[in-house]
């Protein structure tokens, strides 16, 4: 992991797939589901190998209450649902 360049995001609110998985616990596989159902939305739109996605704050934020209602029993795309509508 770069330290700079991950401080560097984190100023700019930027986080990548990576830091979204592990605050949250959400699995790798399950907030890949999320963005295919459009729960969330990623600021970059890079996919395949190599390339980063980054999401904002928002989304960070809208990740960690999705994954709050997911552990609760919710299955994703109710969490996602309720979650996109939470202001």
């Amino acid at each position: 992991m770069n330290f700079n360049g991950a401080l560097r995001r984190y100023r700019e609110d930027r986080f990548t797939d990576l830091d979204i998985v592990r605050c949250t616990g959400l699995s790798v596989r399950a907030w890949r589901e999320l963005i295919k159902l459009g729960s969330v939305r990623t600021v970059t739109e890079n996919r395949g190998r190599g390339r980063i996605r980054l999401c904002d704050a928002i989304v960070f934020k809208r990740a960690t209450v999705i994954a709050a209602l997911n552990r609760v029993g919710f299955s994703l795309a109710v969490s996602g649902q309720i979650a996109y509508c939470l202001p």
